[in-house]
């Protein structure tokens, strides 16, 4: 209903309330690609990539949501791609983690969504290479952690979503 509010002339700081976490948001974001990138935790494991993010990062909160995460990912594999100018980089899958052991009462969040647990719980994204995003194909990444999960005999919780 806030997100309706801010439509309204009558709550306009609202609005200015959603731009300004927005900000912070992308500042994040964009603090985030470069410390993993000056850190090199972007790591080159045979036919992917992956990287975590560490512990007690400062903007973590903000990855603790998928779309946020996916946000990341995508800017991260575009600046490590540029960044390490090698051709095969181009062509590999690329894995984003980062922890959800966020406390729920202390989030910024109005709400925890209900399939993410506050109990240490980790978040994974897969990114497709670069080529694939840009042609919008689907992303199978869905049935590969599936896959992954009963070969491994994980417990995993599986929400899959499509971000555009």
């Amino acid at each position: 209903m806030e997100a309706l509010d801010c439509l309204s002339r009558k709550y306009i700081s609202k609005l200015e309330d959603g731009v300004e976490l927005c900000k912070q948001q992308m500042m994040g974001v964009v603090n985030q690609v470069q410390t993993l990138l000056d850190m090199k935790k972007v790591v080159s494991a045979g036919p992917f990539l992956y990287a975590f993010i560490p512990d007690g990062t400062p903007d973590s909160k903000f990855f603790s949501r998928p779309n946020c995460l996916m946000l990341l990912g995508r800017f991260l594999l575009e600046a490590y791609v540029k960044l390490v100018y090698i051709v095969t980089v181009i062509v590999l899958h690329f894995f984003l983690c980062n922890t959800t052991d966020e406390d729920p009462a202390t989030s910024h969040w109005s709400s925890p969504p209900p399939s993410i647990p506050a109990d240490g719980t980790s978040l994974v994204v897969g990114i497709p290479p670069l080529p694939e995003l840009e042609q919008a194909s689907r992303n199978f990444f869905g049935k590969a952690f599936e896959q992954a999960a009963s070969k491994t005999g994980s417990r995993t919780l599986h929400d899959h979503f499509e971000p555009s």
